[in-house]
């Protein structure tokens, strides 16, 4: 969750517009506009204002929303880091090397790193963390820890992983909540990691009240040096025109701005509207082997949709029929528009299916202001092919409870971030087991068959990779919208801030001048 280089991919600084020309893109490492503050002010409180939904739980281990982080990941590192675009660098594990057959992982440990109850991190705590990771009851990580047959200490500072199968996308794994180091002395027992988060991380948890705010306090102590921000405090606004409101009067000094009116509404208050491009989609996650399992169909539903005019309708991003963005390395500019907007030909490929008299699925969907009119669009935009939508909204818990862990969903609906390494993407969306595969335990043949391929580590894997995303585009076990960029309003005192993979705000890389 936290990085430790100087040279950190998606340092965000003052961009008062939604593009990102201009704006130095996700390697903006600087700023030249007159209105940032030139001094670092190191006593200062960050108010942030959160817009996606509470934390179920504070324990990585267990917490399985993708926002999760947001309310915990301060208190938390992870073993390896992973950058905004999946390049992979040092954190409590400071180098790694897989065996000459790839079925073992030795990683060598940072030393002189201490929880902040004071327990000693090192091999042992590696080893108490992975194996409570794949054995805790209703854990968030077991799927990604699957690959994990025993873990081994070697000395102090040194572990090694037996793999049942040789996986580069281990070390991913390892970036993101399953390689989250939690005390040993926490786990079993001495606080309630629901409510009280121990880690290695460069802040401390000194208040919280679920579902509503908490309240966060520098380690001075961090051994990746000192924060700039004294103390944090996060607070929930569910409702976007509230957290708007906060921030033009000044209880909070940041916020998301998820659509285009809000963006118009912080720019004319006089404030920052601040952007960064990473690998945020609009998409329709498909159970592939139920409603969904005839290809015709999940073709059909992607014809239905009209991408331009949806994208026009949120005022952000542009249309996309692949799951990574133009600028990365897998996306494949041979396939085109693969499911171009096309009423009537989505007529045929139904009735070819069976269902001549019309097709009816459920859209789940977590409640927001922005997903709830996005999924009223698309609801319309569907009925024009004679598909008859339920919209089922509910909190972000309840849907993940429901589709991701009861696999009791036709469709699930939002925005995605996908993750940087593809071969950890198709293992989470259409390998059996993997943990946002609807399905549960199907697959779907044709992606399974390069993920195979993929996964195996090497040099370089760009190639598998990419074609693996073309498979995976090709094969719709989800629709892709359009592209996203992630923006937020901010108080003029906000000099940088640093974004992970998953849209996380880094606090320990927030820089805050004095108040304007």
């Amino acid at each position: 969750m936290r990085s430790s280089t100087k040279a950190r991919i998606g340092t965000v600084l003052l961009c008062a517009t939604l593009t990102l020309a201009g704006c130095g893109g996700p390697n903006t490492t600087e700023d030249t506009t007159d209105d940032v503050p030139a001094t670092v002010d190191e006593n200062a409180t960050f108010r942030f204002g959160v817009s996606t939904g509470a934390a179920a739980t504070l324990d990585p281990h267990l917490n399985r929303q993708a926002y999760g982080p947001q309310w915990y990941g301060m208190a938390y590192d992870t073993l390896i880091h992973m950058d905004r675009v999946g390049n992979l660098g040092p954190m409590l594990a400071t180098e790694w090397e897989f065996s000459a057959d790839g079925k073992q992982l030795v990683l060598k440990l940072r030393h002189g790193v201490t929880f902040s109850d004071g327990q000693p991190f090192n091999a042992a705590a590696v080893k108490a963390n992975i194996e409570r990771g794949k054995t805790l009851t209703d854990s968030a990580v077991a799927a990604d820890l699957d690959a994990v047959a025993s873990v081994d200490v070697v000395d102090e500072y040194t572990v090694r992983l037996d793999l049942t199968t040789p996986t580069a996308v281990i070390l991913s794994r390892l970036a993101t909540k399953a390689g989250t180091m939690v005390s040993p002395a926490a786990m079993n027992g001495a606080v309630d990691l629901d409510v009280t988060p121990v880690g290695t991380g460069p802040y401390v948890l000194t208040k919280y009240q679920t579902g509503v705010s908490g309240t966060y306090v520098r380690n001075d102590s961090y051994w990746g040096g000192r924060p700039s921000v004294a103390k944090i405090e996060l607070s929930l606004y569910a409702d976007s025109t509230a957290g708007i409101n906060a921030l033009q009067t000044g209880q909070i000094e940041m916020f998301e701005l998820l659509d285009k009116p809000a963006i118009e509404t912080i720019e004319k208050a006089g404030l920052p509207a601040r952007s960064i491009e990473g690998l945020k989609l609009e998409w329709v996650a498909l159970d592939f082997a139920g409603k969904f399992k005839d290809p015709r169909v999940r073709e059909a539903v992607g014809l239905a949709l009209d991408r331009r005019q949806f994208a026009d309708f949120v005022g952000k991003g542009e249309p996309t029929w692949q799951w990574v963005p133009k600028s990365s390395p897998y996306f494949d500019p041979t396939i085109g528009e693969l499911q171009p907007y096309d009423v009537e030909k989505a007529k045929r490929l139904l009735a070819e299916a069976g269902y001549a008299n019309g097709f009816s699925f459920t859209l789940s969907f977590a409640v927001r202001p922005s997903t709830q009119a996005a999924a009223e669009v698309m609801q319309e935009m569907w009925a024009k092919a004679g598909i008859t939508v339920a919209l089922d909204g509910a909190d972000g818990a309840t849907i993940i409870d429901k589709c991701y862990v009861r696999h009791d969903c036709d469709a699930v609906g939002g925005t995605h971030n996908t993750a940087p390494d593809l071969a950890v993407e198709a293992t989470d969306i259409v390998a059996p087991g993997g943990r946002r595969n609807l399905t549960g335990q199907s697959t779907i043949p044709e992606i399974q068959a390069l993920l195979a391929d993929a996964i195996a580590p090497g040099a370089d894997r760009t190639a598998k990779l990419k074609a693996l995303q073309s498979q995976m585009s090709k094969s719709v076990p989800a629709l892709m919208v359009r592209t996203d960029t992630t923006v937020y309003g901010t108080s003029k005192n906000v000099i940088s801030f640093e974004l992970d993979p998953d849209d996380t705000v880094e606090f320990e890389h927030l820089k805050l001048g004095p108040p304007a």
